[in-house]
Protein backbone atom coordinates (compact mmCIF):
# COMPACT_ATOMS: atom_id res chain seq x y z
CA UNK A 1 0.00 0.00 0.00
CA UNK A 2 2.68 2.68 0.51
CA UNK A 3 3.46 2.32 -3.55
CA UNK A 4 0.18 3.59 -3.78
CA UNK A 5 -0.28 6.18 -1.26
CA UNK A 6 3.85 7.40 -3.07
CA UNK A 7 2.04 7.08 -6.61
CA UNK A 8 -0.96 9.93 -4.86
CA UNK A 9 1.84 12.30 -3.79
CA UNK A 10 3.47 11.99 -6.91
CA UNK A 11 0.03 12.48 -8.54
CA UNK A 12 -1.16 15.12 -6.54
CA UNK A 13 2.49 16.89 -6.75
CA UNK A 14 2.61 16.81 -10.43
CA UNK A 15 -0.64 18.08 -10.46
CA UNK A 16 0.27 21.14 -8.94
CA UNK A 17 3.22 21.70 -11.17
CA UNK A 18 0.37 21.47 -14.30
CA UNK A 19 0.51 24.23 -17.00
CA UNK A 20 -2.83 25.76 -17.36
CA UNK A 21 -4.59 23.67 -20.19
CA UNK A 22 -7.86 24.12 -22.33
CA UNK A 23 -8.08 20.26 -21.56
CA UNK A 24 -11.42 18.78 -20.53
CA UNK A 25 -9.42 16.03 -18.69
CA UNK A 26 -9.15 16.49 -14.76
CA UNK A 27 -6.22 17.89 -13.65
CA UNK A 28 -6.00 14.67 -11.40
CA UNK A 29 -6.28 12.75 -14.32
CA UNK A 30 -3.64 14.91 -16.51
CA UNK A 31 -1.28 14.63 -13.63
CA UNK A 32 -1.09 11.05 -13.33
CA UNK A 33 -1.12 10.57 -17.28
CA UNK A 34 2.01 12.62 -17.13
CA UNK A 35 3.56 10.31 -14.92
CA UNK A 36 2.50 7.25 -16.50
CA UNK A 37 4.13 9.10 -19.44
CA UNK A 38 7.22 9.99 -18.21
CA UNK A 39 7.81 6.32 -17.19
CA UNK A 40 7.57 5.19 -20.76
CA UNK A 41 9.01 8.27 -21.89
CA UNK A 42 12.33 7.16 -19.34
CA UNK A 43 12.16 3.62 -20.34
CA UNK A 44 11.77 4.24 -23.99
CA UNK A 45 14.95 6.74 -23.77
CA UNK A 46 16.94 3.93 -21.85
CA UNK A 47 15.63 1.13 -24.00
CA UNK A 48 16.83 3.35 -27.12
CA UNK A 49 20.14 3.37 -25.37
CA UNK A 50 20.35 -0.58 -24.93
CA UNK A 51 19.93 -0.96 -29.16
CA UNK A 52 22.71 1.39 -29.66
CA UNK A 53 24.37 -0.19 -27.02
CA UNK A 54 24.46 -3.95 -28.52
CA UNK A 55 24.91 -2.07 -31.91
CA UNK A 56 28.53 -0.80 -31.19
CA UNK A 57 29.68 -3.46 -28.81
CA UNK A 58 28.53 -6.73 -30.57
CA UNK A 59 31.11 -8.56 -31.99
CA UNK A 60 31.42 -12.36 -33.48
CA UNK A 61 30.19 -14.25 -36.32
CA UNK A 62 27.92 -12.76 -38.91
CA UNK A 63 28.44 -9.15 -37.28
CA UNK A 64 26.68 -6.65 -39.77
CA UNK A 65 23.36 -8.48 -39.82
CA UNK A 66 23.19 -8.01 -36.08
CA UNK A 67 24.25 -4.44 -36.34
CA UNK A 68 21.94 -3.81 -39.09
CA UNK A 69 19.39 -5.30 -36.88
CA UNK A 70 19.95 -3.30 -33.68
CA UNK A 71 20.47 -0.12 -35.98
CA UNK A 72 16.53 -1.11 -37.16
CA UNK A 73 15.53 -1.34 -33.59
CA UNK A 74 17.45 1.94 -32.42
CA UNK A 75 15.49 3.50 -34.99
CA UNK A 76 12.04 1.98 -33.94
CA UNK A 77 12.78 2.31 -30.39
CA UNK A 78 13.73 5.99 -30.85
CA UNK A 79 10.63 6.96 -33.03
CA UNK A 80 7.58 8.18 -30.43
CA UNK A 81 9.68 9.47 -28.09
CA UNK A 82 9.08 12.66 -29.47
CA UNK A 83 5.29 11.67 -29.36
CA UNK A 84 5.57 11.04 -26.30
CA UNK A 85 7.03 14.42 -24.87
CA UNK A 86 4.41 16.47 -26.93
CA UNK A 87 1.65 14.40 -25.04
CA UNK A 88 2.85 15.18 -21.95
CA UNK A 89 3.32 18.64 -22.57
CA UNK A 90 -0.45 19.05 -24.33
CA UNK A 91 -1.78 17.80 -21.12
CA UNK A 92 -0.37 20.12 -19.32
CA UNK A 93 2.89 18.49 -17.65
CA UNK A 94 6.85 18.01 -18.15
CA UNK A 95 8.30 16.06 -20.27
CA UNK A 96 11.25 14.52 -17.95
CA UNK A 97 13.26 13.76 -21.02
CA UNK A 98 17.04 14.21 -20.67
CA UNK A 99 19.29 11.57 -20.25
CA UNK A 100 20.00 11.69 -16.44
CA UNK A 101 16.29 12.08 -15.66
CA UNK A 102 15.88 8.87 -17.71
CA UNK A 103 18.36 7.03 -16.25
CA UNK A 104 17.21 7.97 -12.98
CA UNK A 105 13.78 6.52 -13.44
CA UNK A 106 14.57 3.73 -15.57
CA UNK A 107 13.39 0.39 -15.20
CA UNK A 108 15.34 -1.93 -17.49
CA UNK A 109 18.38 -3.23 -16.03
CA UNK A 110 21.77 -2.02 -17.58
CA UNK A 111 23.64 -3.95 -20.08
CA UNK A 112 27.20 -5.99 -19.93
CA UNK A 113 29.56 -3.96 -21.18
CA UNK A 114 30.30 -6.20 -24.41
CA UNK A 115 29.16 -8.93 -26.50
CA UNK A 116 31.38 -11.43 -28.03
CA UNK A 117 28.49 -14.13 -29.06
CA UNK A 118 25.80 -12.03 -30.96
CA UNK A 119 22.89 -14.16 -29.45
CA UNK A 120 23.64 -13.24 -25.81
CA UNK A 121 23.59 -9.58 -27.15
CA UNK A 122 19.75 -10.70 -29.06
CA UNK A 123 18.93 -12.73 -25.79
CA UNK A 124 19.34 -9.64 -23.92
CA UNK A 125 18.15 -7.16 -25.62
CA UNK A 126 15.37 -9.12 -25.90
CA UNK A 127 14.92 -8.94 -22.02
CA UNK A 128 15.45 -5.12 -22.45
CA UNK A 129 12.22 -4.82 -24.90
CA UNK A 130 9.86 -7.28 -23.45
CA UNK A 131 10.32 -5.60 -19.89
CA UNK A 132 9.52 -2.38 -21.48
CA UNK A 133 6.65 -4.19 -23.58
CA UNK A 134 5.04 -5.44 -20.61
CA UNK A 135 4.96 -1.89 -18.74
CA UNK A 136 3.68 -0.11 -21.79
CA UNK A 137 0.47 -2.48 -21.47
CA UNK A 138 0.06 -2.38 -18.44
CA UNK A 139 0.04 2.03 -18.70
CA UNK A 140 -2.06 1.48 -21.56
CA UNK A 141 -4.82 0.22 -18.90
CA UNK A 142 -3.89 3.30 -16.49
CA UNK A 143 -4.84 5.62 -19.09
CA UNK A 144 -8.05 4.32 -20.65
CA UNK A 145 -9.81 2.82 -17.76
CA UNK A 146 -8.16 4.72 -14.54
CA UNK A 147 -8.00 7.98 -15.85
CA UNK A 148 -10.34 8.36 -19.14
CA UNK A 149 -7.65 9.23 -21.20
CA UNK A 150 -8.13 7.24 -24.74
CA UNK A 151 -5.63 9.40 -26.17
CA UNK A 152 -2.77 8.62 -24.35
CA UNK A 153 -3.99 4.97 -23.95
CA UNK A 154 -3.85 5.11 -28.41
CA UNK A 155 -0.33 6.42 -28.33
CA UNK A 156 0.47 3.50 -26.06
CA UNK A 157 -1.12 0.87 -28.11
CA UNK A 158 1.00 2.01 -30.99
CA UNK A 159 4.15 1.75 -28.74
CA UNK A 160 3.55 -1.40 -27.76
CA UNK A 161 2.55 -2.80 -31.04
CA UNK A 162 6.31 -1.74 -31.83
CA UNK A 163 7.91 -3.38 -29.28
CA UNK A 164 5.96 -6.24 -29.63
CA UNK A 165 7.33 -5.79 -33.79
CA UNK A 166 10.95 -5.51 -32.40
CA UNK A 167 10.68 -9.03 -30.26
CA UNK A 168 9.73 -10.46 -32.63
CA UNK A 169 12.45 -9.35 -34.64
CA UNK A 170 14.83 -10.54 -31.60
CA UNK A 171 12.96 -13.54 -31.41
CA UNK A 172 13.73 -14.60 -35.15
CA UNK A 173 17.37 -14.04 -34.30
CA UNK A 174 17.21 -16.68 -31.63
CA UNK A 175 16.84 -14.76 -29.03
Amino acid sequence: MPTQTKSKTSAATASAKLRESRNDMSPKNRAAVCEVLNATLADMTDLASHCRHVHWNTRGRSFMTYHKLFELLTDMVREPLDEIAERITALGGFAQGTVQRAAAATNLKDLPDSFDDPLKAVAALADSVANCAGRVRASIDIAAEKHDDAGSADLLTAISRSLDKGLWLLDAHGA
